[in-house]
């Protein structure tokens, strides 16, 4: 047989099995919990055997090992049975990847395939013990690098640095990061994510894509620390927030604030904010330097804050940016030391919105942003309840916003044109976001995104 049949009849060998295997997915077991056999003792043996398409199910347990999957598969628990644990090994993490930003990186479950979406789905992964004792590496919990899939139904926690390291910025438990074209989005979904550091899950980078539905993030509470955020999207990323419950969020200091939802730095957003729930965060839900367009507003809608100490839904600006933002149908309760909705920035409408109990203003036409903020905003169909002042304009000419019907009960003056701060008590202060200049570490306003 000639060189060239063998070469024809090898290859179209190797594409048949290549197709048989596509059609045949294995299931890998790690643990004796089914009988299966071979079975493997570490995640990462069975990952490291692993078909694209493959399955590896983990049986209940302790595993401690940092896990890299570098080609398309399902990481799972295994059916009607507990999660298993993905632990820190002794000694602590290590480094094993470099975020898209260049800073070290330890990540317990690392996701970097070449191709092929990957799912991550039913593990506890705890960071109990990590050692981290240095400002200089990151931790992460879960970490999408360049990759697409899903992620859900995970308990993500501990992803707290030691004493001494929680103020470094560090310490995420989710984290999505993707610059390449062409990635599929990433799935978030109805995990559980607490005692974290800085972020409980965050979606980075212009290519990023995808939804964050259905988790639960729970903060430190009060903590003079660090300034936490629950979800962060940001610096072009663009995602689906809808459903869910983000709770405890709070930097004791005053001089920067946590959030609950922080949208950071995206022009012609396709975001959407919707049904979520956030509960004490100091700012309930932040949209920083985030656009839409005349023709498609960034919505926000329908979303229940409660507890804020600056804002329940602040909107601020950046170089003059920060427009066409649609506030609708939103339920703000008990924002205790300044406004309800605070619009730092133009062009929004804000319509539809319950208000209750605003220290200072119920909605806050906010002048003190980038020049000019606070104009060509429309406000109208609001039920506005216990506040110093239902409506504060910065702007001091009723032109410079469309102000339209709304309801007042309890409030002490319905609208107020030119002033930028109120209070009934007698004692006024500038919130922090406005305590430093605007090009402090490059941000507006006293919330920190990481990257």
């Amino acid at each position: 047989m000639s060189s060239r049949k063998t070469y024809l009849l090898c290859t179209l060998a190797a594409a048949l099995s290549i197709g048989a295997h596509a059609a045949h997915a294995r299931t890998l077991t790690v643990g004796t919990c089914t009988g299966a056999n071979p079975n493997f003792s570490t995640i990462q043996s069975a990952i490291d055997v692993a078909f694209p398409g493959d399955k590896v199910q983990v049986c209940p347990g302790t595993y401690q090992e940092q896990v890299v999957i570098n080609r398309a598969l399902t990481l799972a628990n295994v059916k009607g049975q507990d999660s298993p644990t993905i632990a820190v090994p002794n000694g602590g993490v290590q480094q094993n990847t470099t975020t898209l930003g260049g800073s070290a990186a330890a990540a317990q479950i690392l996701v970097q395939p070449s191709s092929g979406d990957v799912t991550v789905t039913g593990l506890t992964v705890d960071g109990n013990g990590n050692n981290v004792q240095t400002c200089g590496l990151q931790l992460i919990g879960i970490y999408f690098r360049n990759a697409g899939g899903t992620i859900s139904k995970n308990a993500v926690k501990n992803q707290l640095l030691p004493e001494g390291y929680q103020g470094c910025q560090s310490g995420l438990g989710i984290y999505v990061q993707n610059a390449n074209a062409g990635v599929d989005p990433v799935n978030i979904t109805s995990n559980t994510v607490t005692n974290f550091d800085k972020n409980g899950i965050t979606m980075n980078e212009a290519n990023a894509t995808g939804s964050i539905t259905k988790n639960t993030v729970v903060g430190l509470g009060p903590t003079d620390v660090i300034a936490q955020n629950g979800i962060e999207v940001a610096f072009g990323a663009n995602a689906d927030i809808e459903s869910n419950n983000v709770s405890n969020l709070i930097y004791t200091p005053e001089t920067y604030g946590s959030s609950g939802i922080l949208l950071y730095g995206t022009d012609q957003s396709t975001s959407v904010l919707n049904r979520n729930t956030v509960n004490s965060a100091q700012y309930g839900i932040v949209m920083e330097d985030v656009n839409g367009t005349s023709t498609n507003l960034v919505p926000v809608t329908g979303n229940k804050v409660s507890n804020s100490a600056f804002a329940g839904v602040g909107l601020y600006s950046l170089g003059g940016s920060n427009d066409w933002i649609n506030v609708a149908s939103n339920t703000i309760q008990n924002t205790t030391e300044f406004d309800g909705i605070d619009a730092c920035s133009n062009n929004n409408t804000i319509t539809g919105n319950k208000v209750t109990s605003s220290y200072e203003a119920a909605i806050h036409l906010d002048g003190l942003c980038d020049s000019p903020s606070g104009t060509g905003n429309t406000v109208t169909g609001n039920k506005i309840t216990i506040a110093c002042v239902g409506i504060l304009s910065g702007p001091s000419d009723p032109n410079a916003n469309t102000i339209g019907t709304n309801k007042y009960a309890d409030v002490q003056q319905q609208i107020v044109y030119g002033s930028d701060s109120a209070s009934c008590s007698g004692a006024v202060r500038v919130p922090p976001r406005h305590q430093r200049s605007h090009k402090h570490k490059g941000l507006p306003v006293a919330v920190r995104p990481v990257r």
